[in-house]
C-alpha cells in the first residue's frame, strides 16, 4: 500500500490527502464534492502552493513552508489543536492562520479534543496519525519528539485559547499578562522543553528520556516506556546510559546514571558547575547546559 493510500486508510469515515508536504483532511459526513475538491486541489499543488487556499466546509488544509511555519485553513465544523513546546492552543473554523514551529498539529471535528498518535511519516520530519475513534481526526507531529507526554497536566488557560505552565507570567502565544487569580485546569500533556545538542539537533522533550551512547540498551527505552537520545562518541567519554532527563508534569530534572565521567551541570550565567555522581539528581532551570563526557546539550525549559 502506497503512502497516500495508507493516509486515507487511517482516517476511517474521514479521509486524508497530501501532495508534496501539503496535508488536507475531510471529516466524517463531508459530501463527495468536498472530498473530490480537496483531493484535486492538494494533488495539483505538490510543491508550490498558491497564496489563496480554498475554504472548504467540513475540511481543513495545513501547508508547511521551509521556514517551519504552517498555513492553516479550516472550514465550518473543523478545528485545529496546535502543540508548541510549553503551550497548546486551539483554532476553530472557519478560520485562516499562520502558525510557527508547531510540534504537533491535529485537524479534528469541532468539539473533539482527542489528540491521536502518529502512524505515517510525512515530509520535513512530520508523522501522520488517525484519530482514537475511527475517522474522528488526523494529526501530524514532529518526528523525533523525546519521550511520551503525561496523560494530563495542570495548566493555566488564557483568553486567547492557549494553555501553558500554571506559573507563567505571560501567555506564550499572545504575550498577554497572566490573569489573577490563576485557575489551573487539567489538559493532556505536551512537550515542556527544547533539547539543543552540540551537533545541531534541536528536539522537543515531552517525557522522561535516557541520554547516552546506547540508550536503547536500557529495557525501559527498548520497551518504549521512556524516550532515548543517542549521543555518538567514538572516544567513549559518554557512557552507554549516561544521564536521565526526568519529566514530571512541567518539571525537568537530570540524574546521572553512572559511568567514569560525571554529568556536569551548569545553569545559565553560573560561574560554578555541579558534578553529579551516580544517582545524583538536580532540577533543570531554563538555559542549563549539561556536559556528558566530551558532548554537551542545553535544555530550554519554557516558563515565561
Amino acid at each position: 500500500m502506497d503512502l497516500l493510500a495508507r493516509c486515507a486508510a487511517t482516517a476511517g469515515d474521514g479521509g486524508v490527502v497530501r501532495g508534496g508536504d501539503a496535508l488536507g483532511a475531510w471529516l466524517p459526513g463531508a459530501p463527495e464534492p468536498v472530498r473530490e475538491g480537496l483531493r484535486r486541489w492538494v494533488q495539483a499543488h505538490p510543491v508550490e502552493v498558491p497564496g489563496d487556499l480554498p475554504d472548504i466546509p467540513g475540511a481543513g488544509l495545513a501547508v508547511p513552508s521551509p521556514s517551519g511555519s504552517w498555513r492553516i485553513v479550516l472550514g465550518e465544523g473543523v478545528a485545529a489543536v496546535l502543540d508548541h513546546v510549553g503551550y497548546r492552543s486551539r483554532l476553530d473554523g472557519p478560520a485562516r492562520a499562520v502558525v510557527h514551529h508547531p510540534v504537533a498539529l491535529t485537524l479534528t471535528p469541532d468539539g473533539d479534543r482527542e489528540v491521536p498518535a502518529p502512524e505515517v511519516v510525512l515530509g520535513r520530519g512530520w508523522a501522520l496519525g488517525s484519530g482514537v475513534r475511527a475517522g474522528s481526526s488526523v494529526a501530524g507531529r514532529v518526528a523525533g519528539v523525546l519521550g511520551t507526554a503525561a496523560a494530563e497536566v495542570a495548566a493555566t488557560a488564557c483568553g486567547c485559547g492557549a494553555h501553558s505552565h500554571p506559573l507563567t507570567l505571560a501567555c506564550p502565544r499572545c504575550d498577554r499578562p497572566a490573569e489573577r487569580p490563576r485557575r489551573p485546569v487539567r489538559v493532556p500533556g505536551l512537550p515542556v522543553a527544547w533539547v539543543r545538542c552540540d551537533d545541531g539537533r534541536v528536539l522537543p522533550l515531552a517525557g522522561t528520556t535516557l541520554v547516552g551512547r546506547d540508550p536503547w540498551g536500557d529495557p525501559d527505552v527498548a520497551a518504549g516506556r521512556i524516550g532515548g537520545l543517542q549521543m555518538a562518541d567514538t572516544e567513549r567519554t559518554v557512557s552507554r546510559q549516561h544521564a536521565l532527563l526526568r519529566v514530571d508534569g512541567w518539571t525537568v530534572t537530570v540524574q546521572h546514571r553512572g559511568g567514569p565521567n560525571p554529568t556536569v551541570v551548569r545553569p545559565r550565567g553560573a560561574q560554578e558547575v555541579r558534578l553529579l555522581a551516580e544517582d545524583d539528581e538536580t532540577p533543570v532551570v531554563p538555559g542549563t547546559a549539561l556536559r556528558l563526557g566530551r558532548r554537551w546539550l542545553v535544555l530550554d525549559v519554557v516558563r515565561r
